[in-house]
């Protein structure tokens, strides 16, 4: 049993001929559909169809995301294709919290909501932010991105980054991350001067920060109540999803501690 997402045709093309039985699900195309989708702070909700028959009412995931709704509807074609009941696979959507790095929020720092995601190619990138913006509606995001796995470092997808980054308010890419002995030339590493310059025609604010405590500095100053800063590296960020909070924190006391000397004085 195969279940293929027909929203990628490459994926039909590739299951073509195989000898597993195929069920294709998909938002746009597949037997199965997700359909009235609806996303909001407390996650997705779905129903499905099946040859445009409803089959399945008002299923909840934990969890925001297009991208997240079709994984789920993939799931529902495999397990009830062995004979998972809806209920129970509805049950288990119910109780799934999520995965760490996917949309993981760590918590509220003065206001603003910080996120950590493992997002770290394009396509990951624009939907991660996709989902961030369904997720919470009307609010700023300030993504920062560290180029660090070795598809991130490769000028390959120095146009396609330009336009992942499109449902961000502003925008801070980190220097491409070094290793010793490095496999990938200089002159094949991704710009992020220039990448900033391409985001920034498309509309957000973009810098290109010369390190990563840069990113920090620069978020702390332009963060206000309400914005949601996302943090996107395949790798530790130098630890910025943790340290963003603890700073804001900080910098919260400190203005309370000014703020009484001045009345006694």
């Amino acid at each position: 049993m195969l279940a293929v997402c027909a929203d990628f045709p490459h994926a039909v093309e590739v299951s073509a001929n195989a000898r597993a039985q195929c069920l294709t699900y998909g938002l746009r195309e597949g037997e199965f559909r997700a359909t009235a989708i609806t996303i909001g702070a407390d996650g997705a909700r779905f129903s499905i169809t099946r040859a445009g028959k409803r089959i399945v009412e008002s299923i909840h995931l934990p969890m925001g995301g297009r991208m997240n709704v079709a994984n789920a509807l993939g799931v529902y074609v495999l397990l009830s294709a062995f004979g998972v009941s809806d209920a129970e696979i509805s049950d288990g959507f119910r109780s799934f919290t999520g995965v760490v790095r996917r949309q993981q929020v760590i918590g509220d720092a003065n206001g603003v909501t910080v996120v950590d995601d493992f997002a770290h190619h394009p396509t990951a990138i624009g939907v991660t932010l996709e989902a961030i913006a369904e997720r919470f509606p009307g609010r700023r995001i300030l993504a920062a991105f560290e180029p660090r796995s070795n598809t991130a470092r490769r000028n390959v997808f120095q146009d396609a980054f330009a336009g992942a980054f499109d449902r961000a308010s502003r925008v801070y890419l980190g220097p491409v991350y070094f290793k010793e002995n490095d496999p990938i030339p200089p002159d094949h590493r991704l710009a992020t001067e220039t990448l900033a310059t391409s985001i920034g025609a498309r509309g957000p604010v973009a810098l290109a920060c010369d390190s990563n405590d840069q990113i920090l500095e620069r978020m702390l100053s332009d963060a206000r109540p309400g914005d949601v800063a996302l943090f996107m590296s395949n790798g530790p960020f130098d630890g910025l999803k943790d340290r963003f909070p603890r700073r804001s924190a900080s910098q919260v006391n400190d203005s309370v501690s000014e703020l009484r000397i001045y009345d006694v004085q």
